[in-house]
């Protein structure tokens, strides 16, 4: 069996264990996968309506349908490329035990499943980015190589972005960290009836946090009581592969504190998924929150049949020289369907 034939690499990358990440296992659960180039997309923009009062004698009222929004989108392409030269099958592998040299075979073997893991963590990382900018800023910004800037409203309130500023800001005297978690999960539920109690801080903002005498005494009259335990270290089951961890929860949120870094592949920089001293308020990715999707466009490629797919991979060899080329592409684009469901601000 050839191990590069694109049915044997896409039966490898599915048996891939990729690293969690925080953001699309929290925000974005669900998937969208569509046969054409375009990615479609609806927003929500319904509001909360009471039903109205009538005479039981009285024919009902009709009520208008939930509105929402259509939009469309293409997708920029993730393309990532590895050669697979002679001399990477040649040359002892990072690990590997000497005295018991492998076969060419199996190096080429184990670089192939190396190489597959890179690039789906890789795209990982980008979808998670992508979340991260549409919580953040309620739009992504897509540009790259050949690939024009593309700035992706998704139409979130004005409101639900803020930075604080002068004797409001965390820190201050007479500043309520508790009070602005209130006021946030109090607007975003007046504009889009979502209940948020998702708080996501990043260390520099949970170092003020935590500091604050409400705070303090809050916790403390909590764990007298024994209705919380609110410390460092506290994990939920299955988050434990990211780099924020669970703090506990005071009042109705729950707390989670960290923050994760990623090369930029337009600058060579390393940059920070939450801006220092960024605050996240916002409902979960379920149906009841922000309805966070991972979509999918179609891959342009007659070796993928042109069907979309998270990420399709094929190789071919080039005779002079000898290399062989690894490529693994995707369409993606992470949008939160409720977007008004999530709130951000810079606290300082």
């Amino acid at each position: 069996m050839n191990m590069y034939s694109p049915r044997v690499l896409s039966r490898v990358v599915n048996d891939l264990r990729v690293p969690g990440t925080f953001f699309l296992d929290k925000f974005a659960p669900f998937v969208q996968i569509e046969d054409t180039a375009e990615i479609h997309f609806d927003l929500d923009e319904s509001k909360p309506t009471m039903a109205p009062f009538v005479s039981p004698m009285s024919a009902g009222k009709a009520s208008k349908h939930d509105g929402f929004n259509t939009k469309s989108f293409t997708p920029a392409y993730v393309k990532q490329l590895h050669p697979h030269s002679a001399s990477r099958v040649a040359t002892r592998m990072m690990g590997e035990q000497y005295g018991k040299p492998l076969t060419p075979k199996q190096r080429a073997a184990k670089n192939l499943k190396n190489d597959l893991s890179k690039q789906a963590r890789s795209l990982t990382y980008r979808e998670e980015w992508m979340i991260v900018k549409a919580i953040i800023n309620g739009a992504v910004t897509v540009v790259g190589e050949n690939y024009p800037a593309r700035h992706v409203d998704f139409g979130r309130d004005a409101q639900l972005t803020q930075q604080l500023v002068g004797g409001l800001r965390w820190g201050e005297a007479g500043v309520s960290p508790l009070d602005k978690l209130e006021e946030r999960a109090r607007v975003i539920s007046g504009i889009s009836g979502v209940s948020a109690y998702v708080v996501v801080m990043d260390h520099l903002a949970w170092g003020i946090f935590k500091k604050d005498p409400e705070v303090v005494k809050k916790i403390e009259n909590d764990a007298r009581r024994g209705v919380v335990e609110f410390k460092a270290g506290i994990q939920l089951p299955g988050q434990g592969k990211h780099k924020f961890s669970f703090k506990g929860k005071i009042d109705d949120f729950e707390i989670w504190v960290g923050n994760d870094s990623f090369i930029d592949p337009e600058t060579g920089s390393t940059v920070n998924l939450l801006p220092d001293y960024g605050l996240i308020v916002s409902g979960d990715g379920g149906e009841d929150g922000i309805i966070g999707t991972r979509c999918y466009g179609m891959i342009e490629d007659e070796k993928a049949k042109f069907k979309a797919q998270r990420y399709f991979s094929k190789s071919w060899e080039e005779e002079n020289p000898s290399v062989r080329w690894l490529m693994s592409q995707s369409a993606p684009l992470v949008v939160p369907y409720r977007v008004n469901g999530s709130s951000f601000t810079l606290v300082r």
